[in-house]
């Protein structure tokens, strides 16, 4: 058994730690309501490489997960307090995989310190995060960002500019238009661009492709330029 799924279950802190001899699990999954001494337990099992939890999750849990070195951790709804920038600066995983709903501007200002080597970002439904908010991913290790119904506009393209390791960007249900692209011509490693319900063209599309060789998907797709 290497990967484990275990969705609103019955068991117990102790039937987490019994997991210790099954020493080829390095996956697991839980969802659903779990007490914060599972959480704990969890964090002994030291042949975890990738974990996701899509429970809320109190400090103690918080902190003791942060410290695990695994290849991946996702994180849903994270509950955000005035300790979760300290706890979250250095996360001992590599990969760090967020997924937020119904948020705003001050619950992303922990990130900016946060250290992981790639993060990956999605936020959906979320019309009070603003271009304010957005701010606080200028210059962090976001690889994978995608805004999905937020509250954000074409000023936003600027911060997003600054994500130098991103490569995948995709924005839905904004006023972002072709002239805002001109702020991600310094994505070097943007290979795919996603951009629906906007303002965005073909033709902005591709004018921002001839910026960047890395780009190699777009929606919508870039005009192809008429030969003579």
């Amino acid at each position: 058994l290497n990967s484990l799924n275990l969705t609103t279950s019955n068991i117990s802190s102790k039937g987490i730690a019994q997991m210790k001899s099954l020493n080829n699990l390095s996956r697991l999954s839980l969802s659903g309501t779990v007490p914060t001494a599972n959480i704990l337990e969890v964090a002994k099992l030291k042949q975890i490489t990738s974990l996701q939890l899509s429970a809320k999750l109190a400090e103690d849990g918080l902190k003791a997960i942060a410290q695990l070195p695994l290849s991946s951790l996702m994180l849903q709804n994270i509950e955000v307090s005035a300790n979760t920038a300290e706890i979250m600066r250095d996360v001992k995983a590599h990969q760090l995989i967020l997924s937020m709903t119904s948020i705003e501007d001050s619950d992303l200002e922990w990130i900016k310190g946060c250290k992981a080597a790639s993060i990956n970002l999605n936020i959906y439904n979320a019309k009070k995060l603003t271009d304010k908010g957005i701010r606080s991913l200028e210059n962090t290790n976001i690889t994978q960002l995608q805004l999905s119904t937020t509250g954000i506009t074409e000023k936003a393209m600027e911060p997003i500019g600054s994500l130098k390791k991103l490569r995948t960007l995709t924005i839905t249900n904004s006023p972002i238009n072709d002239e805002s692209l001109n702020k991600l011509s310094e994505l070097k490693e943007l290979s795919q661009l996603r951009l629906t319900g906007t303002k965005v063209t073909g033709d902005g599309m591709a004018a921002i492709k001839e910026k960047l060789s890395k780009l190699s998907y777009t929606q919508p797709a870039a005009t192809v330029k008429k030969q003579a």
